[in-house]
């Protein structure tokens, strides 16, 4: 019998399945998973969330600002180190990190990190903050990289491929799909029955300045004037949801939602024909799949790993950062019904690949692999 502990500095809602998937897969290989989390800092998200399960415990986090930066100080204690493995996340700010470096420096614990191989929003890619992480990622013993381009980041640095589990980060969005079936059963919801002409888009997600709200308001005016019967929603909300209020008051055929985090929110994207959001471009791709409504979004370098699973022309479009090209190709998939029918047909396929748990399957093959090198 072989023990894995995960330390985790929250548990949000959406990371709850793919423990218990990872847990039920790990157990069926005789092996044992411990998953240790923590609370957020008053005031922020994502949220802790609680549940009762053998594979979680709880401890309490300590938040320090040092010179301007959060350093954050998770619960150890000695007993963790009967653990056959410990896998905790690639954080600069995770005083933990730096506590584990030492004991498996001198011998007494296996350690592997779980992340992205670098910051993708980072304003100084090259600063020292980022050649500090790049140092730090390549003294674990293991590596469980979010995605495929994350390994291979990884793997640039120096670290070794054998030693790298590319695990298809995901959430469960079978809740999504199940309602978003159920919606079409139901004849006021069937899309058949919307107009001919009217063709909707959607934004759904966070609305601060990343999201380059700004470039989705120029290109949606631009997108109105070239296909007149064109309509838009807003669901979401953040420090810029102010501007898009504003922007929807001086225009009829825009409404803004406010948040709408259940699945309530299934019944717009049913009624949209495309998710348009030209900024950062992280998990909600796979809310694009899962209710197959394709997103279109632009090629900027900030994109979280996940942007590689959106494949321009096969379940998504990609077009340059620039507000007329943008505008262009909304509109010219907007007219073209056999296009959007062939990149809805993308996301379904996309949609059962990247599930929660493939990911965990991913994770535990990994998980497995390193256990079996190591003893």
């Amino acid at each position: 019998m072989k023990n894995i502990l995960i330390y985790q500095r929250v548990l949000p809602h959406y990371r709850i399945s793919f423990f218990q998937a990872l847990s039920d897969f790990l157990k069926e290989k005789d092996i044992t998973l411990k998953v240790v989390v923590g609370y957020e800092r008053e005031g922020t998200v994502p949220k802790t969330v609680l549940v009762d399960k053998p594979w979680v415990e709880y401890r309490k986090n300590n938040y320090v600002n040092l010179f301007g930066r959060e350093l954050v100080f998770q619960r150890f204690l000695l007993s963790d180190l009967k653990f056959d493995g410990i896998i905790t996340e690639q954080s600069n700010r995770l005083f933990l990190n730096y506590v584990l470096f030492l004991l498996s420096v001198v011998g007494l614990c296996k350690v592997a990190y779980w992340g992205h191989g670098k910051n993708y929003q980072s304003n100084k890619p090259s600063g020292f903050r980022e050649r500090f992480k790049c140092f730090f990622s390549k003294w674990v013993d293991w590596w469980f990289a979010y995605t495929v381009e994350s390994g291979k980041y990884i793997e640039s640095i120096g670290y070794s491929k054998e030693r790298i589990t590319s695990v298809s980060n995901s959430i469960d969005t079978r809740a999504l799909t199940t309602e978003l079936e159920r919606l079409k059963g139901i004849d006021c919801f069937h899309p058949t029955l919307h107009s001919e002409c009217i063709r909707r888009g959607i934004y759904c997600g966070g609305m601060y300045p990343e999201k380059k709200l700004g470039f989705l308001f120029l290109a949606l005016d631009e997108i109105k004037t070239q296909y007149p019967e064109f309509e838009f929603t807003f669901i979401g909300s953040g420090p810029d949801e102010v501007q898009v209020q504003y922007f929807c008051a001086e225009r009829h055929w825009c409404e803004y939602l406010g948040p709408i985090t259940d699945l309530s929110r299934v019944k717009y994207f049913l009624a949209a024909d495309v998710f348009l959001m030209p900024g950062l471009v992280g998990l909600a791709v796979l809310d694009s799949f899962a209710l197959e409504t394709p997103m279109v979004t632009t090629d900027i370098k900030m994109h979280s790993p996940e942007i590689e699973y959106l494949v321009d022309g096969l379940n998504g479009v990609v077009t340059h950062d620039d507000v007329g090209d943008y505008a262009k190709s909304v509109v010219s998939l907007l007219k073209n019904k056999e296009t959007l029918e062939s990149l809805k047909s993308g996301c379904r396929d996309s949609a059962k690949y990247f599930t929660v748990e493939n990911m965990a399957n991913n994770f535990s093959s990994g998980v497995i692999e390193w256990m079996e090198l190591e003893h």
